[in-house]
Parts: structure tokens; sequence; C-alpha cells
């Protein structure tokens, strides 16, 4: 394929990614939006903001002297309850208690000052829990951390650049698994642009390939013409062993050591990530872009995106040269074996004949003897 074929082939992909990219973008945003308020709106109900204010002042003189000595009529109940009207002022009295005897166990900065995050300020009922349970449930599904607020959050993963991303790790398959269509038209959209992105995806990474798998036969033949004396299959190997290491650091340890700081990993961490990126496994346990605390430039994903479509090719070229090296182990050990068989059977036939031979002399001699006899 020509180099403008290539081109070609190269800006069609970035159109269809561009294009995949936008139409997520607005199928899945506006539920991404709900999501987040809901989230947003359930930890402000966790922050219990109006007890805040009115707590503020304890803040410094929370950990005063109030005791609980003992704390009755508590009773296991195996089913569902129904308090009397009568005795709600007994509950209260007891959560009164209980909030009192946390109160008074706390203690932090030498008993001078308690967090107002550490204090027992909310109080919930079973639904509030289950409600609770569920929010977070979705929250985790989708990929949002559940303690997100609207002043600390990650960043919405649908929006443009974020759908884009997602685009590629659908396009490359590498699907993480956090991350996928919630809406039913997404989900359409996303069966139709897979079907027809997914093998122009490969083309082109074939493509790719096959372009850092000619700069070694150029090398090779650039030496060979400057020392025609070197062996060339010697020389092919050597060039070949200098690529792939230049290419571990510029597609994998270099990646790695930029998401590692980032993202603030352990560099083993993000190698981890970078392989089974460009592997394609896509186990999902770790995802770029969604801390809550750090703030994400679009260089940062347009870098780790070129990083991924670079990657894909030339990892792809190194388990082809595995692939290659271990057929060739196996065909040698073959060769090997048709040889040993072929030798086998040549001293084989030459005791066969051997035999015929002294079965045929010993015939002869029997005729003579016999002869001589008569």
């Amino acid at each position: 394929m020509s180099g403008r074929k290539i081109v070609a082939l190269l800006v069609t992909f970035l159109l269809y990614l561009l294009l995949g990219g936008g139409v997520f973008h607005l199928l899945e945003e506006a539920e991404e939006i709900r999501l987040r308020e809901e989230v947003f709106a359930l930890q402000e109900t966790l922050e219990g903001n109006d007890s805040e204010q009115a707590l503020a002042s304890l803040c410094s003189t929370a950990s005063g002297n109030y005791t609980v000595d003992n704390i009755e009529g508590t009773s296991d109940v195996g089913g569902p309850c129904c308090v009397p009207q009568k005795s709600i002022q007994d509950i209260l009295a007891y959560i009164e208690a209980t909030v009192i005897w946390r109160l008074a166990n706390l203690s932090e900065n030498n008993n001078t000052c308690v967090h107002l995050e550490h204090l027992p300020i909310v109080v919930l009922s079973l639904d509030d829990v289950n409600k609770i349970i569920d929010v977070v449930s979705l929250a985790m599904e989708r990929g949002l951390d559940p303690r997100s607020t609207p002043e600390n959050n990650a960043p919405p993963r649908w929006s443009f650049w974020g759908a884009c991303q997602f685009s590629v790790t659908l396009l490359t398959t590498i699907g993480y698994g956090s991350m996928a269509p919630s809406t039913p038209g997404g989900r359409v959209f996303c069966v139709l642009y897979g079907l027809f992105g997914i093998p122009l995806t490969a083309v082109l990474l074939g493509k790719i390939a096959h372009g850092l798998g000619g700069v070694a036969l150029r090398l090779t033949d650039k030496i060979n013409q400057l020392k025609p004396s070197w062996n060339k299959e010697t020389v092919g190997m050597v060039v070949t062993a200098g690529l792939v290491v230049l290419g571990l650091i510029i597609f994998v340890l270099l990646p790695a050591l930029t998401v590692s700081i980032i993202e603030e990993w352990v560099y083993l961490d993000a190698l981890y990530f970078m392989f089974v990126s460009l592997s394609t496994i896509g186990f999902g346990d770790y995802i770029i872009g969604q801390s809550r605390d750090i703030n994400y430039s679009i260089a940062y994903t347009l870098l780790v995106v070129l990083w991924i479509l670079l990657g894909l090719a030339f990892l792809a070229l190194i388990f082809d040269l595995i692939s290659r090296s271990i057929e060739k182990v196996g065909e040698d050990k073959v060769a090997d074996q048709h040889m040993i068989e072929e030798k086998g059977a040549d001293e084989i036939g030459k005791v066969a004949g051997d035999c015929e031979i002294e079965t045929v002399t010993g015939s002869v001699e029997s005729m003579v003897s016999e002869t001589t006899s008569l």
C-alpha cells in the first residue's frame, strides 16, 4: 500500500473516531449528568450541611465529659418492627444517649479539636440506607466515584473527549469494562459503530505494524551496503533486537512512567496497565483519568490515545516475532525428527540388504553342498 493510501486510511480513522465521540457524547451525556447529580445530592445529604451550620461551634468542644453508664431497653428483633407512637420518645432518648456517648469518646489533636466530618450528625432510616446502596452501586457500575461532590469529582466520562477515548477502546477491542453505553440508543450505535470501525482499525494497525517491520529491513539493507563483509543474518538480528528495545522504551516504559507520575500510581502498576491495554486484555482494574483529586489536561488524554494506537501496532509486531520464533523452533524439531527417521530407515535398509546377501550366500552354499554329496 502506498504512502498516500496509508495517510488516507489514517485520516479516515481519525474522522471516524471523532464521529463516534460526538455521537456517544450526545447519546450518553444526559444520563451521566443525571447520575452525577444524584451522587452529589447523596453526598450533600450525608454531609448534613444544615447540621454542620448548627454544630459548627462544637468543633472545638466536642470532646466533652459526657458519659453513658448504662443504656437499657434494647432488644433483638427478628423481623420488621413497628414502633408505637408512645415509644418514639424512648427511641429518641436512646439515640441521644448513643450520640453523647460517641461524642465523649472522640479525641483528636490532644483532645482540643475534633473534625466535623467525624461527628455522628446523620440519622438514617432503612429506606435511606437502601437508597444509598443503590446509588453507590450504580455509580461504581458507571465508573463514578460515589464520594464525588460538585466541587470534587472526576471529569465527566461522556464529555466529547471522554467519548472519543471510549471510541478508541471500542475500536481497538480493549474494552476495559468500566465504561459502557447505558442508553438504548447508545448501545445500538455501539454495535453499528464497532461493526464497521473494528475492521477499519485492524487494517490501520496492520499497516502501521508492517511499516515498523519495514524499518528493520531497510536499516539492515543499508548496513549491509556499508559493511558487505558483515553477516547479513546477524546484522538483521541485531537491528531487530535494537528496534524492539527502542520500541519498548517509547511505547511501554516511557508511557508507563508518564502515567505513574500523573495518576500517582506505583510504576509497576502503570507498567501493568500499559501491557493490559496494549495487549487488548483490558481487565479494567486500572483506568486513567478517573481520580477526583487530579486536574487532567486534554493533551494528556490525546497523548495516551496516541500511545495506545502506536503501542498496539508495536506489540502486535512483537507477538508476531515471538510466534515466528516458536514456529521456527517447532519446525526445527520436526526437521530433526524427519532426519532421524530417514537415517533410521537407511540403517534398517542396510541391515535388511545385508540379511538378504547372507540369505542368498547361505542358499548357494547349501546347493553346492547338496550337489557335492550327490
